[in-house]
């Protein structure tokens, strides 16, 4: 078991590891790239770049402590000059380019070389980017290296290889600030994984026909509010992604009591005097009633004449002009796709009451 051991073993012998992982080092620094197996490359760039990050500082004691490591006198002067093109870099010193698999045993080979790039001071100032409209940018070179095989050999061997610095463009940089000049336009960027604040819609149509609409509201700060309808057409509300419960239930906590304040949100409740000639066009309409009245009560014998969500008809008429009720509450017909029937659904399903 090798648990808590970093590294490859690369099957070979403590020493005998070590010992490639140096000669393979000092070949990089002083020829500039190598050629192996990924495997022992991945253990060398390891090794190269802790070298690099230690030959920053050019010291007496550094010096010293590089050639401990390489024991090789002209390597270990020479990466002291290439640690000064890294001298404002992290990290990223050398890349694997891989060669695809190696005959006989098919192990993957590749090559180690180092990473050399230049980005030279920007060519406007932040201010003369703004008056200009311009993009405050930096141009980046990078020195790109063509190595050409001889097509006669039986030897993969390079017989040419030319070297040159190639101009890949302008990069926006970033400003003191943390911000950027588009055009002439300062901006920042915004991590796409945190949704824009506003409110957004959206509609489903289900194998069946049947539409289904949503909603979401994201706010600066606070909870998110997420609205959705079913195939029963009952409105239904998240917050935070938590469980769902009928948005009346939302409304109520917010102060609308009672199921006439929720519909007279929504406009949609509708008085209707009885003695108005009118009265005759909600003949075959439900007669609205909230949910602590029984409906209409003669008081002399007990007899419910209109009782919750009844049809008011024609015989009612006469009946409730002698108890002298001088309005019936009707819930209003909405054009809107659903609109009522949907408010209606989600107060029958609303269990606070």
């Amino acid at each position: 078991m090798r648990h808590l051991k970093k590294g490859r073993k690369l099957q070979r012998t403590h020493s005998h590891r070590k010992a490639l992982i140096r000669n393979q080092a000092i070949s990089m620094v002083l020829k500039g790239r190598i050629k192996s197996t990924v495997p022992k490359l991945k253990e060398t760039r390891k090794f190269v770049e802790k070298l690099l990050n230690i030959a920053k500082n050019d010291t007496q004691a550094t010096r010293r402590l590089i050639f401990s490591y390489l024991n090789h006198k002209e390597a270990s002067s020479k990466i002291f000059e290439i640690a000064k093109n890294f001298k404002d870099r992290k990290g990223g010193f050398t890349r694997i380019i891989k060669l695809g698999f190696r005959k006989g045993d098919s192990a993957e080979e590749g090559l180690l070389e180092f990473v050399e790039y230049y980005v030279e001071p920007p060519k406007y100032s932040v201010e003369e980017c703004r008056e200009r409209g311009m993009t405050y940018a930096v141009p980046l070179k990078a020195k790109l290296r063509l190595s050409v095989r001889d097509p006669y050999s039986e030897k993969p061997t390079y017989t040419d290889t030319i070297e040159q610095v190639v101009y890949l463009g302008n990069f926006p940089y970033m400003t003191e600030r943390g911000t950027f000049i588009i055009n002439g336009a300062e901006r920042i960027i915004v991590n796409q994984l945190h949704r824009s604040p506003g409110v957004f819609f959206d509609e489903k149509v289900y194998p069946n026909g049947t539409k289904s609409f949503s909603a979401r509201i994201i706010p600066f700060r606070g909870s998110w509010l997420e609205f959705v309808m079913d195939l029963s057409d009952v409105l239904y509300v998240y917050v935070d992604q938590g469980r769902k419960f009928p948005v009346t239930t939302l409304l109520r906590a917010l102060g609308c009591a009672s199921d006439e304040e929720v519909l007279r949100l929504f406009n949609l409740i509708e008085e209707v005097s009885v003695d108005d000639p009118k009265i005759k066009e909600y003949f075959g309409r439900k007669v609205f009633f909230n949910q602590d009245e029984v409906g209409i009560v003669d008081p002399s014998t007990g007899e419910v004449i209109l009782e919750r969500d009844s049809i008011f008809e024609e015989a009612h008429l006469p009946q409730i002009k002698a108890l002298n009720v001088k309005k019936l509450k009707f819930v209003v017909k909405d054009d809107r796709f659903g609109g009522s029937d949907v408010i209606n659904n989600t107060l029958r399903k609303d269990a606070v009451q």
